[in-house]
């Protein structure tokens, strides 16, 4: 089944989405920083047997908008609650990964009527002055935070190909990309890129936009909401001890709040295991679903 692409009006920002139809309660999909929504064609081609699924492009993705400057924790976040309101989505399946689980562990909370359970893939969360990622001091050059190894090296990413061969030889050989499944890396590379009038392929998150996604930090109001996660979650994460809610404070918080919270371990991962190992992945949420 091939998605719908299509877009909502939020109060200043048009957002893109693909939607995959079904007579069922929603299951709304939200990706990681610098990806977008077509990497989630696996899982949602799996849930789309019960479930009416959407995954969103976060501003400054894949086909939404990219407004200068506007990528703050605040804005990134409350676009979530805000598109749940313009689709009127209720009984909702929220489902986030990396960044994109960030979004839904603190914007599904601020419509706390709107969720029915969520699965989280090592959201970024955090509590308190630990949000504040290494290495980051509160003042740099042109009003950015300094010091962010991840932005600057974000910033230096290759933005134009000849062609979509060319894309795919010169991401697989990445550390990130280099273990995704054939099929999933290929969603990203057309969800990812767009074809520019003289031929070439363009990545469509500019490379700064995404640095700015490493560089903010998340203000300690923003998790004000999150005892209002009552609902069941999944967390899923990989081995890696760091990972593990004893020893992070944000996960450590979702398993205080919900009154039924799991934790499933993807072992011999990396961070990118829903890329990786999706089938694994397909199999946690409908065990949890079920449940």
């Amino acid at each position: 089944m091939e998605p719908q692409s299509k877009y909502v009006q939020l109060k200043d920002i048009r957002l893109h989405y693909l939607e995959w139809p079904g007579n069922g309660q929603p299951a709304l999909l939200v990706h990681g920083s610098g990806l977008c929504a077509g990497t989630w064609e696996a899982l949602a081609q799996s849930l789309a047997s019960r479930f009416r699924v959407i995954a969103i492009d976060l501003r400054g993705h894949g086909d939404s908008d990219k407004p200068d400057g506007h990528y703050t924790w605040p804005e990134v976040v409350g676009d979530l609650p805000n598109f749940m309101d313009a689709l009127d989505l209720l009984e909702v399946l929220l489902i986030g990964h990396s960044r994109g689980g960030g979004v839904a562990a603190l914007g599904g909370p601020q419509r706390p009527d709107r969720i029915w359970r969520m699965a989280l893939m090592e959201p970024s969360i955090n509590l308190g002055m630990q949000s504040r990622p290494v290495g980051i001091t509160p003042a740099g050059e042109n009003g950015r935070p300094a010091g962010n190894p991840l932005a600057e090296l974000t910033r230096r990413r290759r933005v134009l190909w000849p062609n979509y061969d060319a894309v795919y030889a010169a991401w697989r050989r990445t550390e990130t990309l280099k273990n995704w499944r054939e099929d999933v890396l290929w969603a990203y590379i057309k969800g990812g890129t767009r074809m520019r009038e003289d031929g070439r392929l363009e990545l469509k998150c500019p490379p700064d936009v995404e640095a700015q996604f490493y560089e903010n930090r998340t203000p300690d109001s923003l998790y004000a909401t999150m005892p209002n996660i009552t609902w069941p979650v999944l967390l899923l994460t990989t081995d890696n001890p760091r990972r593990q809610p004893a020893a992070n404070p944000g996960y450590l918080a979702l398993t205080r709040s919900s009154k039924d919270f799991r934790h499933v371990i993807i072992p011999g991962a990396s961070h990118f295991f829903p890329q990786e190992r999706p089938v694994e992945v397909e199999k946690a949420i409908w065990d949890f679903v079920d449940s």
